[in-house]
């Protein structure tokens, strides 16, 4: 049998991490390297990434600091479109 015809072909994972946490910016990237360095090694690989983000405050947020990333999300959303 051609070991090619068995190797895996897609590759898929998820992984919780609390943002308020010391480093989650940090441990965010490494991941996201580790996958892109691994997963584009070979010409011709699509490597699709997503990043979402949950966030939630009792007491509620800061109305301006709420609205600049409102904007931001808006921006990345409408750069990432063709």
């Amino acid at each position: 049998m051609d070991p090619a015809a068995s190797a895996p072909k897609r590759f898929f994972a998820s992984h919780s991490i609390d943002g308020a946490q010391p480093g989650t910016a940090l441990k965010v990237s490494d991941i996201f390297a580790e996958v892109i360095t691994h997963r584009t090694k070979h010409p011709g690989n699509k490597v699709p990434l997503s990043l979402n983000i949950e966030a939630s405050s009792e007491p509620g947020y800061d109305e301006t600091i709420h609205a600049r990333e409102l904007i931001k999300a808006a921006v990345m959303k409408k750069q990432d479109q063709p």
